[in-house]
């Protein structure tokens, strides 16, 4: 179901192996710009405008899910992720689990 997501704000999964001891690897795209909540804490605070682009960016990937049937588990800014700190695109590393 990972795989099959395609959305420019959802983290990209590549694989996910099933290991012999039962645990679960997860391959996804690598973003160099670390967890939302990180940026926030270097920053001090986000700016109205700011704040607003990244929110933006936060519903376009939720109402994806929403209209493939799919929610989010565990949204909090740990589980936002930037590509790099220059461009501020943020992706969504989701825990989904099929609702509604």
């Amino acid at each position: 179901m990972l795989k099959a997501l395609n959305h420019k704000h959802i983290v990209k999964f590549l694989n996910c192996y099933n290991l012999s001891n039962m645990d679960f690897v997860f391959v996804m795209e690598y973003l160099e710009g670390g967890e939302l909540g990180e940026y926030v804490k270097e920053k001090g605070f986000l700016d109205e405008n700011e704040a607003k682009y990244f929110f933006k960016q936060l519903i376009s990937a939720i109402c994806y899910c929403h209209n493939k049937k799919l929610i989010h588990r565990d949204l909090k800014l740990e589980n936002i992720l930037l590509e790099n700190k220059k461009n501020k695109v943020i992706k969504v590393n989701e825990h989904l689990k099929r609702g509604f």
